[in-house]
């Protein structure tokens, strides 16, 4: 039971939860809510007064030959709730106890809301991944954001037969989250994006750290690849990047990266960089002195063979 002096409190929220122009409250039902609830005992002359009291602290209690209700301004329409409430339960990030959680939570918004509870139809086996880490990354992200601060975070890629794993590292100054295709997705502000469900090890870089990555060469890279080193090129920068063409033997994609490991990836798998023109000049230069090297050592090598078989 509480005390009684919390009843202008108590009846606020009656009329908060309960009433609507729609639905009028009479002193009657006030008290049976009082007493259900809350354990309050009151008279019914005393329901007027502490109504009175609470018109003349400036809340809008209309009153009728029907009953009283509350008019506040709902911070949702009925339709929106009922759409929000639909992008919760077929959402594939939020798990079904988290959703129920959530739809209550909308619910509450508006009372007159209540009746979607009765008509909701649920999605038959949708599946669902962890809610508790895609929240717990998009408040860091959302903060993030709002103080425009560097940050890392690792995520884990597999290879098509899901046998070998590489954890990829990345610092990136976050920009902005978008939803594609019911996947929530942090886009940087050099273009890249990552799909936030999948970020592990968030955290705020310093100072030193930021200046280190800033004074890296880093530009947008195209390279032109086999079909069979795709999986190669994500392991080692990752899914932010650019399809631009793909065929039965190759692919054209393009990645803001640093010079340096874009020109690495590019000698190990033998693959084309086509874009900044001057990085794949310097590439052509190499390549061709490299065969230049090659075609003097083998015509020696030839030459060597010839004069030891002539004599």
């Amino acid at each position: 039971m509480e005390a009684k002096n919390l009843a202008p409190l108590r009846i606020l929220e009656i009329l908060r939860n309960y009433s609507s122009e729609e639905h009028k409250l009479t002193q009657a039902v006030i008290l049976d809510y009082l007493w259900k609830n809350y354990g309050i005992a009151l008279e019914r002359k005393s329901i007027g007064r502490h109504i009175n009291n609470l018109v003349e602290a400036g809340f809008n209690i209309q009153s009728t030959s029907k009953g009283v209700y509350l008019v506040e301004e709902k911070p949702f329409k009925v339709a929106e709730i009922y759409y929000l409430i639909n992008m919760v339960l077929y959402s594939k990030d939020i798990c079904a106890t988290d959703a129920d959680k959530i739809i209550k939570k909308l619910v509450s918004l508006n009372n007159d809301a209540k009746i979607i509870l009765d008509t909701l139809k649920k999605p038959f086996r949708i599946e669902r991944t962890s809610t508790d880490k895609l929240f717990e990354n998009l408040e860091f992200l959302a903060k993030a954001i709002l103080r425009k601060k560097t940050i890392s975070f690792s995520i884990t890629y597999y290879d098509e037969f899901k046998s070998k794993r590489k954890s990829q590292k990345y610092l990136v100054v976050p920009k902005m989250i978008e939803v594609i295709s019911n996947i929530q997705y942090l886009f940087a502000s050099d273009g890249s994006k990552y799909e936030i469900v999948k970020m592990v090890d968030l955290a705020y870089e310093d100072d030193e750290i930021i200046n280190n990555q800033i004074n890296e060469e880093r530009t947008n890279v195209r390279l032109k690849l086999k079909d069979k080193d795709l999986n190669a090129f994500i392991n080692e920068f990752g899914l932010a990047y650019k399809l631009v063409e793909k065929s039965d033997y190759y692919y054209i994609v393009e990645i803001y990266t640093n010079v340096d490991k874009a020109i690495k990836f590019a000698k190990i798998h033998n693959a084309i960089i086509l874009m900044p023109m001057d990085l794949a000049l310097k590439m052509k230069s190499e390549y061709n002195e490299m065969n230049f090297l090659y075609n003097n050592l083998l015509f020696n090598n030839l030459n060597n063979v010839a004069l030891q078989m002539k004599y």
